[in-house]
């Protein structure tokens, strides 16, 4: 198997080389291919060379030998995608179009490709139609992701008719939440992206750290986080569950963490300091990836004050946010009184207010009005993807 793969290798790699007749000589010279693969050899050479007439006819004789069954023309359609020869793969997806039901499937990859054509028009119809004869999906994600961004400022009759479908309002609510990353100061943020379809991985899904250390972690990029002489676990009672549970501290930038350990699993080899040292390891990862995060500045940082901050405040977390890179912020605070409203403090730092913080438990974490919070920020602060026609 393996000295198969290798001559599958440097045929692809003699093709991508432009060596067009070592290709031939080396493809003509063994039998050791399976017919899929000896026939998209032979098509992406006739491509490559230019010989598009040709190369579509090969096209079709795959299509003969696999008795044009369904699964033959995602295959050939998917390749042609891959290989950048778009044309043809909107020739076979009409083809195919007329000759079965559609399927699933089917809906998904003309969309898709017509994305990949910037063709959003023609992709919302079919992801419409979708919509209408069967569900739409999670296969269905990075669709709906740019159709919204590309129309949800300037939006049509068939944008606000897909609007209305359930499934399309819950991926759109998934892709919302994905775009924020918490900074603190507890779980409820984590918590209600998880139940909007998000899993994140990041440094302050369960963890608080207060103000002071919030500003010396970002001015000084997380430099020695979690340190060895300041890091350590603490037993701490869950209410919920009643186990007995490890949290993970690090007095350096006032850090505290549920560790996912707890005695429980204090048993044999697994010692306590061995955990200890997984710990830090797994919150270094983590740092380490919002490092990359910020440097990236393509989220929105989101800081959930359990403190009423001052102006003053905001802006400070905001510069040291900005420390490695021109990062978007939003800071929560809960309403105490009418006057608290949403407020613009830069174009990159929002303030904004929930009327009630949950109470450390999920049952009470008010979901709408946390909806209203970030589908307002994600307004604010990612409409110009829309504006610009960038919707990647």
């Amino acid at each position: 198997m393996a000295h198969i793969d290798s001559l599958i290798f440097e045929v692809d790699r003699m093709i991508n080389c432009g060596d067009i007749e070592n290709a031939i000589i080396h493809l003509k010279k063994t039998h050791k291919y399976s017919f899929e693969e000896k026939f998209f050899f032979e098509a992406k050479i006739f491509y490559v060379k230019g010989d598009i007439k040709n190369g579509y006819q090969s096209s079709l004789r795959y299509l003969e030998e696999k008795k044009y069954s369904v699964d033959s023309y995602l295959n050939l359609i998917n390749w042609l995608v891959n290989n950048g020869l778009n044309r043809q793969a909107v020739e076979l997806l009409n083809r195919a179009q007329k000759k079965f039901p559609l399927t699933s499937k089917f809906y998904t990859l003309a969309a898709s490709l017509y994305v990949t054509l910037n063709d959003y028009q023609s992709a919302l119809r079919i992801i419409l139609n979708k919509s209408a004869l069967l569900k739409i999906d999670s296969k269905d994600y990075l669709i709906v992701s740019r159709l919204y961004k590309y129309f949800c400022n300037s939006p049509n009759e068939d944008f606000s008719k897909l609007m209305l479908s359930p499934d399309v309002v819950s991926l759109i609510g998934q892709m919302k939440y994905e775009m924020f990353e918490s900074i603190g100061s507890d779980c409820e943020f984590g918590w209600v992206q998880n139940k909007n379809g998000f899993e994140p991985l990041s440094l302050f899904k369960g963890a608080a750290m207060k103000f002071d250390g919030l500003l010396k972690y970002f001015k000084y990029e997380g430099k020695n986080f979690p340190c060895p002489s300041t890091s350590s676990l603490k037993l701490d009672k869950n209410d919920e569950n009643g186990d007995t549970e490890f949290l993970f501290q690090d007095k350096n930038y006032l850090f505290n963490s549920h560790s996912g350990y707890s005695l429980k699993d204090v048993i044999g080899s697994n010692s306590e300091e061995l955990i200890l040292r997984k710990s830090r390891a797994h919150f270094k990862m983590l740092s380490r990836k919002l490092q990359e995060d910020l440097e990236d500045a393509k989220k929105v940082f989101l800081f959930k004050s359990l403190d009423l901050l001052s102006r003053e405040q905001c802006l400070e977390l905001h510069d040291a946010l900005c420390t490695s890179g021109n990062n978007k912020l939003l800071i929560i605070m809960e309403r105490k009184s009418e006057q608290d409203s949403m407020n613009i403090l830069r174009p990159n730092l929002m303030v904004n207010f929930i009327d009630r913080y949950w109470k450390n438990n999920p049952g009470s974490v008010d979901h709408k009005n946390w909806d209203s919070v970030i589908y307002a920020a994600y307004d604010h602060f990612l409409s110009s993807w829309s504006n610009n026609n960038d919707p990647s």
